[in-house]
């Protein structure tokens, strides 16, 4: 997940709702502002799209916010069948068309290779080494991004073998 660096609004969100767990004291404390995010989620035929993005932008939200912060979630794909590809996801983040994304990092990398390397053939021969392997390389990337694109990682996660094509 990335998101543009110039939007205040989803970092408090972010910070508040899916991390609250790790934070105590002050940390709860922090107001939320009063918004509305535009997102762009992973593809739909994926199960991690409808099973945890979509009710977390459009219910798990709003409930942990009180009703301040709501979302619209759309897939990937729903901008793929209107002609975009991967290599867009940035520049719309950039031009604020949508507050964060879930790209497929392989799609950025016709315009982005630096985005691939976390996905080396063989790399990661198991579960634990591909966890390893992403925490060694998300900050590396979040630095890339927020250089190059103004935009920050908040997460990686991984796609099943074969399921994206």
């Amino acid at each position: 997940m990335i998101r543009h660096t110039g939007k205040p609004l989803i970092t408090t969100a972010l910070s508040s709702v899916l991390f609250a767990g790790a934070f105590t004291g002050p940390a709860l404390a922090q107001e939320l502002i009063e918004g509305h995010l535009n997102i762009i989620g992973s593809a739909s035929f994926m199960p991690l799209y409808a099973e945890r993005e979509m009710p977390f932008w459009t219910q798990t939200l709003a409930e942990e916010s009180d009703g301040l912060i709501t979302a619209d979630v759309r897939p990937f794909n729903a901008f793929n069948e209107a002609g975009l590809n991967g290599t867009e996801l940035l520049r719309l983040l950039q031009q604020g068309v949508a507050d964060a994304a879930t790209p497929i990092l392989s799609y950025l990398a016709a315009d982005d290779p630096m985005s691939e390397a976390i996905d080396l053939a063989g790399i990661a021969p198991d579960l634990a080494s591909a966890r390893a392997v992403s925490e060694a390389w998300a900050p590396v990337l979040d630095a890339h991004f927020a250089e190059r694109n103004d935009a920050r990682v908040l997460g990686v996660l991984a796609y099943p073998s074969g399921a994206v094509g």
